[in-house]
């Protein structure tokens, strides 16, 4: 199969940054609650889920928009702050995976901790007691009911 043009000149300047993963740093933009922007390249933060920004949640009998809580808690951590991105991973159409860190403090973790996303145990257990943390403090997602990311995504694929 062959890449279109542009495509696959994006894949050639993308590959000096998949090479050096550990030098990729810089300003970055919370896309949602589980993924950052820094320069061109879409970054999959790695083994958290966080819920999508059209997701809802309840806390104290009420709705709210938890995946847009998520992005903000996740914006407000790394706001005006470089963030250093390392073991990537490419996913396709511009997405990679990555283990990033503002300072000396996990991206991930902090989420995880902060109880606005959740370890995504298939991809390891780096996060699970930072997820019972947050679940026995009741913070973030905790703080209330919800439904975990994923199961929300496939039960709104459903007719």
């Amino acid at each position: 199969m062959r890449l279109p043009a542009r495509l696959a000149f994006f894949w050639i300047c993308l590959a000096p940054l998949l090479a050096s993963a550990a030098d990729l740093s810089g300003p970055a933009r919370a896309i949602d609650g589980n993924s950052i922007e820094i320069g061109p390249l879409r970054l999959r933060l790695h083994g958290i889920d966080a819920p999508e920004p059209a997701q809802s949640c309840v806390k104290d009998r009420m709705r709210y928009r938890c995946g847009q809580a998520a992005v903000r808690a996740l914006a407000a951590f790394i706001a005006d702050r470089p963030v250093a991105c390392d073991r990537l991973e490419i996913l396709g159409a511009g997405w990679a995976a990555a283990r990033c860190h503002v300072g000396s403090e996990s991206v991930e973790r902090h989420m995880v901790r902060a109880g606005w996303a959740l370890a995504v145990r298939e991809l390891g257990l780096d996060f699970v007691a930072d997820e019972d943390h947050a679940r026995l403090a009741g913070v973030g997602l905790w703080a209330g009911e919800f439904v975990p990311p994923w199961e929300w995504r496939r039960l709104s694929r459903m007719p």
